[in-house]
């Protein structure tokens, strides 16, 4: 998905920006949907969310995001926002295509395990309006998923209760997960 490239065009300033924007958010309901079909416990959920966070975590400061970002790419696989009260400025990447599959997955993960929906759209508010606030506050690109998943294990972890060897197991991905990555970083994977 982050290879979904669109074409540039003679287009107004920011026209094209949302239309892609729009693509984007588009394709993210069925991939979140068809990733929601491969948890079949909702005990995996918590865990989920902490894998999530993790690999945003490395692609925002080290990997994928970061050479994304460096480059002048991400607007092609970012999500575009118009700048609030400054019309003159085109929309702005400022979220990744991944953090609103993440949202469409979470949303069709309750769904599926009935779980109260009525704290789905506090949840995303918190989580959205965490990440936008330190994105606003530090000017610096944030791992979205981190915010919106501690939002979601917030209201959710009752409902979601993961037993204790699931997190064992969930910490011990965590750690071979970083040492991955950090192998990676260290090869020169890194920008």
């Amino acid at each position: 998905v982050h290879f979904l490239v669109l074409p540039r065009l003679p287009v107004a300033p920011g026209a094209l920006s949302l239309l892609g924007s729009f693509l984007l958010l588009l394709a993210a309901v069925p991939l979140g949907d068809a990733l929601s079909r491969l948890v079949d416990r909702k005990e995996y959920v918590i865990p989920v969310l902490l894998v999530a966070a993790a690999g945003d975590l490395w692609s925002v400061f080290f990997g994928l995001s970061r050479m994304l970002l460096k480059s002048g790419a991400v607007e092609r696989v970012a999500v575009a926002f118009p700048v609030a009260g400054r019309a003159e400025i085109p929309p702005q990447p400022m979220t990744g295509i991944m953090d609103w599959i993440f949202l469409a997955f979470l949303a069709f993960t309750f769904v599926r395990f009935r779980l109260p929906l009525w704290k789905t759209v506090p949840a995303a508010l918190l989580g959205l309006g965490a990440g936008f606030g330190l994105l606003w506050v530090y000017r610096l690109p944030m791992p979205l998923l981190v915010t919106v998943g501690a939002s979601f294990g917030l209201f959710y972890y009752k409902d979601l209760r993961p037993s204790r060897r699931d997190l064992r197991v969930t910490f011990g991905f965590l750690v071979a997960l970083a040492a991955v990555l950090a192998a990676i970083s260290i090869a020169g994977g890194r920008p």
